[in-house]
């Protein structure tokens, strides 16, 4: 089924997401028992223009980037539009809230694949304050997440845990 806001509508048992681009349609699913929120999203594996860097990227991000190289930077600002759609595809079913690009702080590890997301301060949309999204020493979002580059296009995909 599929909500007003176009959103998928799962079974109360499952979790999931679903995206797609002209290439390519994606697809996760969970048991709800293993996993609170799935997002993936995919996107074309093409650099993006300098000018849409600083609404993507918070400023930590934009130094973070001007720190690679030259040839390099517009491929990784694309990368973090794709993480932060898949974030925000996990935690809009569990909240309902709407997440700018500014809300949420991404590090991707050098030499690895994989990303964390952080909610920037005064990112408090309702239902995300509660502990279970939120480590008490601050505003962490335990999201983990990855992503690959194949066949011309970007994929990332995050989860929460059921268990944190």
């Amino acid at each position: 089924a599929v909500g007003a806001d176009r959103a998928p509508v799962w079974p109360p048992e499952v979790v999931g997401s679903i995206a797609h681009s002209a290439e390519h349609c994606v697809a996760a699913v969970a048991r709800r028992a293993d996993f609170t929120g799935l997002g993936v999203d995919v996107e074309p594996a093409a650099a993006l223009g300098s000018e849409l860097w600083g609404r993507i990227c918070t400023p930590a991000e934009c130094r973070w980037i001007a720190d690679q190289p030259e040839s390099e930077r517009g491929f990784w600002v694309r990368r973090f539009f794709c993480a932060k759609e898949a974030v925000y595809k996990c935690l809009q079913p569990l909240t309902g809230a709407f997440l700018g690009f500014q809300d949420v702080g991404l590090k991707f590890p050098r030499g690895t694949k994989e990303f964390t997301a952080r909610l920037q301060p005064g990112a408090r949309p309702e239902g995300l304050a509660r502990p279970r999204l939120i480590a008490l020493e601050g505003p962490m979002v335990d999201l983990r997440g990855s992503w690959r580059e194949e066949v011309g296009s970007l994929f990332a995909g995050c989860w929460l845990s059921a268990t944190c």
